[in-house]
């Protein structure tokens, strides 16, 4: 950038500059800086970005149009691997990466455009051909700093400040700091902590090494004024820290920036709170913005990302608390999509359970939202305890009413219901098939786990299902095993089954939301390929024997973002959309919607199974609806209100 501002780059003193990080939302964040460059609002330049890649050139062209010729923007993008560590949505991603490079294409063009990226996320480019295309021959590896390089950085902004240096102290820096890669941020924390430290205007030599130098610098600033706290703030203190983590999956943990109301625990003294991260904030290890006149207002994030590797107290905390945080996340998650009439979302069973037990554990951690949405859980267990205790001592008093028919469905069908927990999906534009088309889904609620033998005995009991087709041999229905999905059943079987609920088999596209989420990514927990933990079907090194229980917790790291578990592997499962090869069976194609009733010839089946290679969630089978096998099974989903 030097060079284009001061002419070193031919016409570069007419050029216009931008410089940008992505964020959470690149495309939004992108949208707003060339709405700038052409003062008008941003929401219009952010619609077309979402449907034509090239709309981003045009924009800039317009922007530059009173302009000479020779006069180009500069889009310098910096951090570009936040789209990865911080932006969630591949949708987003891909669309932001994709007006990058259609700027580039036209002979027209008049961006120049500058990624800066950490060199170990480079391999995550490869998932985008455009973009490795693009980067092939025009990639530029920085190197670190030289000797000459590091003592400008030092003594340059001492001199502007009117700051001597003391003998030995440059000499002393770059011992520690030439070789050591990743070393620039925590030089800039040790000049800080020597200057805190400064006796008048001289940065000394002890100052340096009290700081802890270039290495230990940050650490020891942060373990000091972690001591230096009585024990209650430091609980908050570590709260917090763990709290401005980004937990990753399949890739680095970075901080991420929190409001200050969803770093409390409930009986927290707002005071202290306030207190402490004040003094946090003064010791330049967090930063705030917004108003602090309102605690919800005030947005924190760590200071230095470096802490969450430089500080082992830090580190430790992390992965000490990392399920318990975890877990944390995803009640408040679900917390926050409950109503007290959506009684369907509540926590049920194991899941209620291990909810109840983590709460026992962590009594402070949860906030007011997501303590009285596992109380309602709580409630509704109770009250279907006493209405079975009820029902029990109405039998053994010979009440006769109890043994109608109608009373024995409602008693079965509300065991098959309770037994099927689900789990609230939002709808939106979700990307499906390995095309990746844009299908608009309406907001669902799906079964948690795939549909229990236990549940489908309850039907055939109702007389509303017919048996599992199963042989002798592989009599697991037969055997009376509740815990394991239920196979052996065709698509009609398993759509009167869902009926018998109210409740109906999902379509491809639904499954597909279910298991890629709206953005599309290819396996239910995001990005990082299937291992053993992930999912019960055949990984690199590990063949399966059988089926699992449906609600296993040997498989939770494989459960969508939103709670849903199993989705690929254990059994594959039916979906009511009519699915057929082509002539030469290489690719398929969708025939509508089926109302599980009528006869059709082929649908799709999703998921795999045990005994089949865990693939991409976006892979889909084709079999006949009154096909039955020992690993087809289906859960059930309905629509949401």
């Amino acid at each position: 950038m030097p060079a284009v501002w001061d002419g070193s780059v031919s016409g570069g003193t007419g050029w216009t500059t931008v410089v940008m990080t992505p964020g959470a939302e690149p495309l939004e964040e992108l949208a707003i800086r060339i709405a700038l460059l052409r003062g008008i609002a941003p929401g219009p330049v952010l619609a077309d970005l979402e449907t034509d890649p090239r709309a981003l050139d045009l924009a800039v062209r317009q922007a530059l149009i009173d302009e000479p010729d020779d006069a180009y923007l500069l889009l310098v993008v910096d951090q570009f691997e936040e789209i990865f560590t911080l932006c969630h949505s591949e949708v987003r991603r891909r669309q932001f990466v994709n007006a990058l490079l259609g700027m580039l294409t036209p002979p027209t063009g008049r961006t120049v455009l500058v990624l800066g990226l950490r060199s170990d996320f480079l391999g995550h480019c490869t998932a985008y051909s455009a973009l490795v295309d693009a980067l092939r021959d025009r990639l530029v590896v920085v190197g670190m700093m030289d000797e000459v390089g590091i003592r400008r950085t030092i003594e340059g902004p001492a001199e502007q400040a009117h700051l001597a240096l003391e003998p030995g102290l440059v000499e002393r820096i770059l011992r520690d700091v030439i070789g050591q890669p990743g070393a620039l941020p925590f030089l800039s924390h040790a000049l800080l902590e020597t200057w805190q430290r400064r006796r008048g205007g001289l940065l000394t030599l002890s100052g340096y090494t009290d700081a802890g130098g270039v290495r230990d610098a940050i650490a020891r600033t942060a373990q000091f004024v972690y001591d230096a706290f009585p024990p209650e703030q430091q609980a908050i203190v570590r709260r917090t820290f763990v709290r401005l983590v980004h937990l990753g999956d399949g890739t680095e943990d970075v901080r991420r920036r929190q409001s200050q109301a969803e770093l409390g625990g409930v009986g927290d003294d707002q005071a202290l709170v306030e207190a402490t991260l004040q003094q946090l904030t003064d010791r330049r290890l967090l930063t705030r913005s917004g108003g602090f006149s309102d605690v919800g207002d005030s947005q924190v994030e760590l200071a230095h990302e470096t802490l969450i590797t430089a500080w082992p107290t830090l580190r430790a905390w992390i992965e000490d608390s990392r399920a318990d945080e975890i877990l944390r996340r995803r009640i408040e998650r679900d917390a926050r999509d409950w109503e007290p009439r959506k009684r369907e979302v509540l926590y049920r069973g194991r899941r209620l359970a291990e909810a109840l037990a983590w709460t026992r554990r962590h009594p402070s951690e949860l906030s007011g939202k997501g303590r009285a949405f596992l109380a309602a859980g709580r409630r509704l267990r109770l009250v279907w305890r006493a209405a079975v205790a009820t029902l029990v001592v109405a039998a053994l008093a010979g009440v006769a009413w109890l043994a109608t028919p109608q009373v024995r469905q409602w008693q079965w069908r509300s065991q098959a219901t309770a037994l099927g927990p689900t789990v609230y999906l939002a709808g939106g534009v979700a990307l499906v098939g390995s095309e990746r088309r844009h299908v608009a889904i309406a907001s669902i609620r799906m079964e948690v786990h795939e549909v229990t033998n236990r549940q489908y005995r309850l039907c055939v009991r109702a007389s509303r299902c017919q048996p599992p087709l199963e042989p002798a041999d592989e009599a697991a229905y037969a055997r009376g095993d509740p815990a394991l999905s239920v196979v052996h059943v065709t698509a009609y079987q398993a759509s009167a089954f869902c009926s018998w609920l109210d409740r109906r088999l999902p379509s491809k596209a639904e499954w597909e939301r279910a298991a890629r989420g709206l953005d599309g990514h290819p396996y239910p927990w995001g990005t990082a390929r299937p291992t053993r933990a992930h999912v019960n079907a055949i990984v690199p090194g590990y063949s399966p024997t059988g089926l699992v229980p449906a609600d296993s917790s040997a498989y939770r790291a494989g459960m969508s973002r939103e709670g849903v578990q199993q989705l690929l592997g254990n059994a594959r499962e039916w979906t009511a959309t009519q699915l057929r090869y082509n002539q030469n069976a290489t690719r398929t194609y969708e025939l509508g919607p089926w109302n599980g009733r009528d006869l059709v010839r082929q649908l799709a089946v999703m998921g795999g199974a045990w005994e089949t290679e865990a693939d991409p969630a976006d892979i889909a089978e084709v079999a006949e609806p009154t096909s039955f096998d020992r690993d087809t099974g289906f859960r059930c989903v309905v629509t949401a209100r």
